[in-house]
């Protein structure tokens, strides 16, 4: 009797509702190319073909989708938080989409909206994001690193403590961004604009500010080692405590903060 018993509960716990479910929704997701608001957390479609498919509202956490095609696929709201998506190709729908602590490293966004998306602690390792609009995001302590973000709109976006090492941030539009204790070392910021943007404490060491508009910028506490601010547009610039050391101003170079 106890044998029969405990094949039973080891029947019951295999085939559970929950598994069923994932399968179900796995099963819609391949046939059906959608499956809105479903749980797929943990599922492998690595190199997948998901070429406009609806997932909008789904659950990927912690999904492999190395290498997957999601061009012009429905992600609106979708969660993937801590998911795989290296040399992933993303649809240009992924409002308020959630990339936390996800791997996006050499991903494919460009021209994607990404509006009010999260996206702190991400892996975005020279990720492509031209033209893409990242108003209001949140990329507090991700990782840009040689990201490309060509004339992407980061109106309000939050950098705050994220790596942008010899990312390309040329034509954007920062304004009223935060990128206070960032590290933008070696950046590329020519024609940028940014306006009342928050940079206090930033690492901008070797950053090209050609022809960029920096009005009301908070440079305070901020490294401009190596760089030429002669070249940049500067309006009411705060920069209090800001480290120059070979630092290039409208009045001569400044070695005032070399060690």
């Amino acid at each position: 009797m106890r044998i029969l018993l405990a094949g039973l509960f080891l029947f019951v716990v295999s085939f559970s509702p929950v598994h069923a479910f994932e399968e179900e929704a796995l099963k819609n997701l391949k046939l059906l190319r959608k499956c809105a608001k479903c749980d797929l957390s943990g599922v492998d479609l690595h190199g997948q073909n998901l070429k406009k498919v609806d997932i909008n509202k789904a659950n990927l956490s912690g999904a492999n989708l190395e290498g997957a095609n999601l061009t012009d696929a429905n992600l609106r709201k979708t969660d993937f938080s801590g998911a795989k998506l290296k040399k992933a190709k993303l649809s240009m729908l992924l409002y308020k989409a959630k990339f936390r602590n996800a791997d996006l490293s050499y991903a494919d966004m460009s021209g994607a909206d990404l509006r009010a998306a999260d996206m702190r602690g991400a892996n975005l390792t020279a990720a492509k994001l031209t033209n893409a609009n990242l108003t209001r995001a949140k990329l507090n302590g991700a990782t840009l690193d040689k990201a490309d973000m060509d004339r992407a709109l980061l109106e309000r976006a939050d950098f705050s403590g994220a790596s942008l090492k010899g990312a390309n941030l040329s034509n954007v539009n920062l304004s009223r961004g935060n990128l206070s204790k960032a590290d933008l070392s070696g950046a590329n910021l020519t024609r940028a604009w940014l306006r009342q943007t928050n940079l206090k404490d930033a690492n901008l060491t070797g950053v090209d500010l050609t022809k960029a508009e920096l009005d009301e910028v908070d440079l305070n506490g901020t490294n401009l080692s190596d760089v030429d601010l002669t070249k940049a547009i500067l309006k009411n610039v705060k920069m209090d405590g800001a480290i120059l050391c070979r630092t290039k101003l409208p009045r001569g170079e400044d070695n005032s903060g070399c060690k």
